[in-house]
């Protein structure tokens, strides 16, 4: 879907802040980043069903709202969903929460099943979230030429705005893995070839770009085709040549 968080190459909010490095800013970051990894595998959503609920926030909130707020917000909305609590009940106990009520004692742990989801969060942390299928046919291979569609997608897609239509080549490979434009809404994994696509600065925004500029972003096979006829800027070399 075409929203305020598909903004790369289009809008200028300012320099970005390259000096502040710190992992997380309060406590609260922290702990929600926690909460997605422990209760993420608990949940019957996928990563990108997680993804879509913040490309829904409303534009003014999405911008004025710190990036952990949306993994919160999505996250409590996957909750509710899922029939852990509802909204009432989370709308209750954030009211408590705010005028300094104490909070009820929460139930032991089984410890089995406390270790169980200790386990999974390790392994998202430092494994991912393993959607590799097993490899299918390609399309492309290192080195093609390529050009990625023009798509107006209705829903989730992670083919960015800025990159329609535009030349680059493949230079890597990253496996076969299910489509975000389906498995959003669960309409199936359909799963397809990713592929490392590097596109030129120039070729991306024009004689804007830095100097030497390149972006390589993973792409699923469906969001490009081959492309022969050269890059932006080398078809307007040789129209000028005539």
């Amino acid at each position: 879907m075409i929203g305020v968080h598909d903004v790369g190459g289009f809008h200028y909010p300012g320099p970005i802040d390259t000096v502040d490095e710190a992992v997380f800013h309060d406590d609260w970051e922290g702990r929600t980043m926690a909460m997605l990894l422990v209760v993420g595998p608990q949940g019957s959503w996928s990563l990108d069903e997680f993804r879509y609920e913040i490309e829904l926030m409303p534009p003014a909130e999405y911008l004025q709202t710190a990036y952990y707020v949306h993994w919160l917000e999505s996250l409590e909305k996957l909750c509710v969903r899922e029939g852990w609590f509802s909204s009432e009940e989370l709308s209750q106990r954030q009211a408590m929460v705010r005028r300094g009520e104490p909070l009820p004692e929460p139930p032991e742990p089984d410890p089995d099943k406390a270790k169980a989801q200790s386990e999974a969060a390790w392994r998202i942390a430092y494994h991912g979230v393993g959607q590799r299928r097993p490899d299918l046919p390609r399309s492309f291979k290192i080195g093609d030429r390529v050009r990625a569609r023009q798509r107006s997608h209705a829903g989730h897609t992670r083919l960015p705005r800025f990159a329609w239509n535009k030349p680059g080549v493949i230079c890597g490979y990253s496996g076969t893995h299910p489509l975000p434009d389906t498995i959003y809404n669960r309409r199936g994994d359909n799963p397809e070839p990713v592929f490392a696509v590097r596109f030129e600065g120039v070729d991306l925004w024009g004689d804007g770009a830095e100097p030497g500029t390149s972006l390589t972003i993973d792409l699923w096979q469906s969001y490009m085709d081959h492309d022969n006829s050269g890059s932006d800027v080398e078809r307007d070399e040789k129209e000028a040549r005539g």
